[in-house]
């Protein structure tokens, strides 16, 4: 019988079949020596998030290893059973040919051959026993509910660093934009001072700078907080130790194709076949009746209307985001060209200080907008693929 062979799940750290020995960990683990070198190097990259979970996430890690030494397991017993049942097979062989030997009637050598009955049948004990480990661990290779369960595992925390990175992206650049508002309300601030003194600003304006500085302030202290913490959830969950210095690159700007792609009328029926809700209802006992089969194909239907109303919900959600990123992309170029004109101006000294410093927070300001919306509009697509996987409600 021909033993399937075993391709481990999750991170490999060495070598766990002759034919892997001097293998690198890039051949190890499926890779081309660029592949992995840029997977483990120390910047985090979107597009890396579902691999990086996969292989270095410590609770899909534990997963993926027990379920490999559990298939190990199961394959050394199709060892030892192949095994025992080559060896009962020699045995019944050998006493055949010597019972053969014999110098006794055919018919007391046939007597013979028949008491050797029960180890012609060990063996093929032995060997369906063996063949049926052998299909149980193809099985749970490709099928079994610990699999599945991994799978789904993984999907949830890749969803759940995604959106991790997002929330990040955006707190970071609010980081920047509030550092850079500190810097230009502290200069805003000493400028309305000394303008003061001569005459040409009011108390009012101090004050409100003073207001506007102070705010800031605080707020990016807050901010460094939560930027602090999703840095260390983030590249935890990625198999980094929190404290390790890793470059956390940008959010990709969704391509506007996959949205018109979308079809929440047909994506609907692909989220409530994947929706635990209703595979629950299909796998529970229902009477084999007609008042029953109502029960049971209304409730179906009831379930699914919730999913098709959640699903457009969604939908909808995605379309405004994508208007939001779309206003806000205009907001950042005519701030863009606003600045281009204000530094021309004030150069010239058309424009007093108070006033550039002005345009300068604005143009702060529309940056951190457009990071804000471009966040919420991968979010909303992140949102919606997780409900064609089913992770939507049915109520």
């Amino acid at each position: 019988m021909m033993l399937t062979p075993i391709a481990s799940y999750g991170y490999i750290r060495s070598a766990k079949e002759p034919s892997e020995t001097g293998k690198s960990m890039a051949e190890l683990n499926g890779y081309t020596e660029e592949e992995w070198a840029r997977l483990i190097d120390d910047n985090l990259e979107y597009g890396e998030i579902k691999e990086l979970i996969h292989l270095f996430n410590p609770n899909m890690d534990n997963g993926w290893n027990q379920m490999d030494d559990n298939a190990r397991d199961m394959q050394q017993s199709v060892f030892v059973l192949n095994d025992a049942r080559k060896k009962t097979k020699e045995t019944y062989d050998d006493s055949v040919k010597q019972i053969r030997l014999l110098p006794i009637p055919e018919e007391m050598k046939q007597a013979e051959i028949k008491k050797l009955d029960s180890l012609k049948i060990l063996e093929q004990t032995v060997g369906t026993a063996a063949h049926q480990y052998n299909e149980n661990y193809k099985k749970m290779r490709s099928t079994s509910s610990m699999t599945r369960g991994l799978y789904s595992a993984e999907d949830s925390l890749t969803y759940a660093v995604q959106s991790l990175m997002v929330a990040y992206s955006t707190v970071h650049a609010n980081v920047g934009m509030l550092q850079k508002l500190v810097e230009l309300y502290t200069k805003q601030l000493d400028s309305y001072k000394s303008l003061m003194t001569q005459g040409m600003a009011t108390e009012t304006d101090v004050l409100k700078a003073q207001s506007d500085l102070v705010s800031s302030q605080s707020n990016l202290a807050k901010l460094k907080t939560t930027d602090q913490q999703l840095y260390n959830q983030i590249i935890t969950m990625c198999g980094w130790k929190s404290g390790d210095r890793v470059n956390i690159g940008s959010i990709p700007v969704p391509d506007a194709s996959e949205v018109a792609g979308m079809n929440p009328e047909a994506d609907a029926e692909v989220a409530a076949n994947n929706n635990s809700q209703i595979k629950a209802l299909h796998s529970a006992k229902h009477k084999n009746t007609s008042a029953g089969l109502d029960v049971y194909f209304g409730k179906e239907a009831e379930l699914k209307g919730y999913v098709r109303a959640n699903m457009q919900k969604v939908y909808a959600d995605v379309i405004a985001a994508q208007q939001g990123y779309e206003a806000a992309q205009v907001g950042l170029e005519a701030a863009k060209l606003n600045k281009k004109a204000v530094d021309t101006q004030y150069r010239q000294g058309l424009l007093s200080e108070p006033q550039y410093l002005g345009a300068s927070i604005e143009k702060v300001q529309k940056d951190a907008a457009y990071t804000g919306a471009l966040s919420s509009y991968v979010q909303a697509i992140l949102d919606y693929k997780a409900a064609l996987r089913g992770n939507i409600d049915a109520n």
